[in-house]
């Protein structure tokens, strides 16, 4: 005897047929978002005043720093929660022959702070930044990288973001070693 449609679409739409998942625990911290990067736009006056504020606060001088598309810097910027908290942290990368170099383009990560300022937690050169789903001190922690498929991870100390050691490499053999 064949259940009645109706029952079958009831179960299947109560999750009751889709495999059993560990429930999550009270205190497991959210996932580390994927940073969705933009560059700002001379037609939006919004993206026009983030750039001034962004050339105040990074000390950078405003004949260098445009909005794309002309011959200045690009100011490409993502902003997500890396900290699991309320407050949004900002990813700002400067894009453009004055602020790139062969390690990459400047990079900072911006933390707005209980006064409600923006301020830099981070700077770093490199060709692309991305969140790990890892998280250290409770923020994302982050993926630098660099220039010949270089990666450097970077945490968050408690204050700002720093490099993490590099892993150990092997050692080398000895010249003359036996095999």
């Amino acid at each position: 005897m064949r259940p009645p449609l109706r029952l079958l679409v009831s179960v299947l739409l109560a999750g009751a047929l889709s495999p059993a998942q560990p429930a999550a625990a009270a205190d497991s911290e959210p996932r580390c978002p994927e940073l969705v990067w933009r560059t700002l736009l001379r037609s939006s006056l919004k993206d026009r005043m983030l750039v001034s504020k962004l050339e105040t606060l990074l000390a950078v001088p405003a004949a260098q720093v445009g909005v794309a598309p002309d011959d200045k810097a690009a100011i490409i910027v993502a902003v997500a929660d890396l900290g699991g908290d309320p407050r949004r942290e900002m990813a700002v990368r400067l894009d453009g022959h004055a602020f790139c170099s062969a390690q990459g383009c400047a990079m900072y990560i911006l933390r707005k702070g209980s006064s409600g300022h923006w301020a830099p937690v981070a700077q770093f050169a490199g060709q692309q930044l991305s969140t790990t789903p890892t998280r250290t001190n409770g923020f994302c922690d982050l993926l630098l990288l660099g220039p010949q498929d270089s990666a450097t991870r970077w945490r968050w100390s408690g204050e700002r973001y720093e490099a993490a050691a590099a892993p150990a490499t092997p050692a080398a053999p000895e010249a003359g070693g036996t095999r």
